[in-house]
């Protein structure tokens, strides 16, 4: 297929089709690197990590996406999220969160990642009046929700968080966003046999 990326697409599909998915990401990734191929090769890409929800490939592919459309605060807000979750450029994850929550206050999913940015640096009081500035309907979607969930969980306010917790089995959620809801379920429970174990005499 040399450098065509016609031919080099089609290698790919037929790759995918024959079960050989290292090489069709192998060959996504070389795809990227063309200027006419680019933008399906990332999208490909970025729908294969979702998928399998494999966040360090997501956020490899964000980080090029981003790159190529600068303008997109979908992806930034993406790229932003990942970054945080992986630990991985934290202050640009930080900056960007702030930047786009600051241009469109009223976007659940750009609040969320703001309060979670906020919540990554011990900013527990700063990531609640984030969140409760959005409206019920907002706190109601399964991935906003979640977020809230662990939130609430880390300012120690257990029953409302376990109200929104619940919703997380409903969202489809990355390794480290599963683990998060795990631990702030674990701090409830934990609270809860510290409760039950007082002895009355």
């Amino acid at each position: 297929a040399g450098a065509n990326p016609q031919m080099l697409s089609l290698l790919t599909q037929t790759l995918a089709d024959w079960g050989w998915q290292n090489e069709a990401l192998d060959l996504l990734w070389v795809l990227t690197k063309s200027p006419e191929a680019k933008i399906p090769a990332l999208q490909t890409l970025y729908e294969h990590y979702t998928k399998v929800a494999d966040t360090s490939g997501l956020y490899r592919t964000l980080s090029k996406f981003a790159e190529v459309r600068p303008e997109d605060t979908t992806l930034q807000n993406n790229l932003a999220q990942v970054s945080l979750l992986l630990d991985a450029d934290v202050e640009y994850a930080r900056k960007t969160a702030a930047e786009l929550v600051a241009k469109e206050p009223n976007n659940a999913a750009y609040v969320s990642t703001y309060a979670y940015s906020l919540l990554t640096k011990g900013d527990i009081k700063g990531a609640v009046k984030a969140m409760s500035g959005l409206s019920a309907e907002q706190l109601g979607d399964p991935s906003v929700a979640t977020y809230y969930g662990i939130i609430l969980a880390a300012a120690g306010d257990k029953e409302k968080a376990r109200e929104f917790l619940k919703r997380s089995s409903e969202a489809t959620l990355l390794p480290e966003e599963k683990a998060l809801v795990t631990k702030a379920q674990n701090r409830d429970r934990k609270s809860t046999r510290l409760n039950s174990s007082h002895i009355t005499i």
